[in-house]
């Protein structure tokens, strides 16, 4: 066959595209339950509070929560799940401002919240030490933000686009825990805000959400990018559809997307699972 072949396998419903020498397989975005992840959720003790708009990060075992919007008041409890006990524990209140709309991500035994909305566009980044229950103030991210996406990438806590008013933002910052420094990687190809991001194959990959087309205005989108630490690429479209605020992460190596908000629809509970 002729290098760059494209075949659509009826069989598995994939793209199989030669190179030229070997075949690769595009499987896309599959829903959760139709391959290896299980096919069923088990429900755990609910979050002590109603909320929206927080962050959520994991610390080794444990889940923790905080920040967010309850009833049209922001919030700066912080809390911590143990699946072992099954219970959650109130820990010490975030170090900032309560807020809504941040960044949150756990990183080599330490916890991390930045930016957000109280009012006000935030720019400060802290930094949560279990062992002791402590926060501390660290370097702020260059431009105030809100709705950003952020994962570990390249030892580093990758902080990608958000709002700031009425401008989306498309700057990548990539923060050093170790040196307390803030560097950048490219631009995304559109600003956007409230979009998914997980790791899948070594790459990051962003998508969904608010998304400034130029000349064709603002909109909901279901384009996903890929970056593989120097480039971005278009991916796969989202099958989901086009949403904002979703849920996202990384689990055994796959890239994992749910719930999210369509324009004018109810609420979804599907998830999607995506294999690079």
């Amino acid at each position: 066959p002729v290098a760059g072949l494209i075949i659509l396998n009826t069989d598995d419903q994939c793209i199989d595209i030669f190179d030229g020498t070997n075949w690769i397989k595009n499987c896309g975005m599959k829903i959760t339950g139709t391959d290896t992840m299980p096919a069923s959720w088990t429900q755990k003790p609910n979050f002590p509070f109603t909320r929206e708009d927080a962050v959520s990060f994991s610390i080794s075992s444990k889940g923790y929560m905080g920040t967010g919007e309850q009833g049209g008041t922001y919030k700066k409890d912080f809390w911590e799940y143990d699946p072992a006990t099954n219970v959650w524990t109130q820990k010490a209140d975030f170090g900032g401002v309560a807020r809504a709309d941040a960044i949150g991500m756990g990183f080599n035994g330490y916890g991390y919240i930045g930016t957000g909305f109280d009012g006000q566009y935030k720019s400060d980044m802290w930094e949560y030490f279990p062992v002791t229950n402590t926060w501390s103030q660290k370097t702020n991210i260059v431009g105030a933000r809100a709705d950003a996406f952020c994962v570990v990438f390249a030892n580093l806590i990758v902080v990608g686009g958000g709002a700031n008013g009425f401008n989306y933002l498309d700057d990548i910052r990539a923060y050093n825990p170790l040196t307390d420094t803030w560097g950048s990687f490219a631009t995304m190809p559109n600003p956007g805000h409230s979009m998914f991001a997980f790791i899948a194959g070594g790459n990051i990959y962003a998508g969904g959400g608010w998304v400034d087309f130029g000349i064709w205005g603002t909109g909901l989108s279901d384009f996903v990018f890929r970056f593989d630490g120097t480039t971005w690429t278009q991916a796969p479209f989202f099958p989901g559809g086009e949403m904002h605020s979703f849920v996202s992460g990384s689990i055994n190596g796959y890239g994992i997307v749910g719930a999210g908000k369509p324009l004018g629809a109810s609420y979804p509970t599907n998830f999607w699972k995506y294999d690079d």
